[in-house]
């Protein structure tokens, strides 16, 4: 495990900012209760969001059916589709290479997909003698409410060749012994952190990645590639993606601005009237959206695939490029 690197990655989800709305998951007009059947194909009745992520590195591009429709198409390695909506329940999962007909899944899985958000990441080798096999992980996105200023990064362990490893800023160990298809979520204050991958049982690290993390949002951070990659395999990275931000924390300076102006009554009741009318208008379109979910066996169509990660420094990887992160059992 040599070479050293220090990159900046991210990767953004398309429409993954949005997802919540005051300290709860957006519902499109669903209901968060609890339903009485949770298992039946989206009959549990409750609104789910929930992308995909493509981490196998010797995997090609593929398309992905939920309950035999396709949702996903030519996904890449390193690419993080749109949130989907549906309703919460079971559904079956196929993964085949791009342009194939579900005889040829490379995965064919039954999910429980649960209310909420979550993600759907493809892991491990599509090579029979791959010390990982292809498996698909679903990961339920934690929407707690942050406090003010932190930041909240779910770090997961999509590297097939690399160890248990842990994960380290300055002398503060975020993240301990996590192995390959687990994840871990750990909060930290919002900040520009260096973040050190070891393996669990050693000191040095074998990667450093620079990563800035904003204020009230919520991330995963993806090891992935080969710590020893062969001719042209994908070497190890970190890829971040935002999953949510959650409202921001209103302190004194918020609630004293404007105390006692006027001007600032008349401008709350224009605001509260367009916010009406923008939330009437978001949960018509939600509906919408639910409606055509259920019509078409609950899972929408055609869901967009964002860019490759991009190393934001422009640093180009040492050597192997090793770098990873960690999480808790998914």
């Amino acid at each position: 495990m040599t070479g050293d690197t220090t990159r900046r990655t991210v990767l953004t989800g398309m429409g993954a900012a949005a997802i919540l709305g005051g300290t709860g998951i957006a519902t499109a007009g669903g209901d968060d209760s609890e339903s009485d059947d949770e298992n039946g194909n989206g009959d549990g009745g409750n609104v789910a969001s929930i992308k995909g992520f493509h981490a196998s590195p010797d995997a090609p591009n593929v398309d992905v059916y939920v309950n035999d429709v396709l949702v996903l198409e030519d996904v890449a390695f390193g690419e993080v589709s749109d949130y989907l909506v549906l309703l919460s329940g079971e559904y079956d999962v196929t993964v085949v290479p791009t342009g194939e007909d579900t005889d040829a899944a490379v995965i064919d899985q039954s999910v429980d997909v649960p209310a909420g958000a979550a993600t759907a990441v493809v892991v491990g080798e599509a090579a029979e003698d791959g010390d990982q096999p292809l498996e698909l992980l679903l990961l339920e996105v934690d929407l707690d409410e942050l406090e003010e200023d932190q930041s909240r990064v779910r770090v997961v362990h999509a590297s097939p060749d690399a160890p248990a490893v842990d994960v380290v800023a300055g002398d503060q160990e975020l993240v301990t012994d996590l192995e390959f298809g687990n994840a871990e979520y750990v909060e930290v204050p919002a900040d520009s952190y260096t973040l050190e991958i070891r393996p669990a049982d050693g000191e040095e690290a074998v990667a450093e990645f620079d990563v800035d993390l904003a204020p009230n949002t919520i991330y995963s951070a993806y090891a992935v590639g080969y710590l020893e990659p062969e001719d042209d395999q994908p070497s190890f990275d970190l890829l971040l993606d935002v999953d949510a931000l959650t409202p921001d924390t209103e302190g004194d300076d918020a609630e004293d601005a404007g105390e006692g102006d006027d001007a600032k009554d008349e401008g709350d009741a224009e605001d509260d009237t367009e916010d009406d009318e923008e939330d009437a208008a978001t949960d018509d379109a939600a509906d919408d959206d639910v409606d055509a979910a259920a019509d078409d066996g609950n899972a929408t169509d055609g869901g967009n695939v964002s860019d490759d990660a991009v190393g934001v420094d422009g640093n180009e990887s040492a050597g192997n490029g090793s770098a990873m992160s960690s999480g808790d059992d998914c």
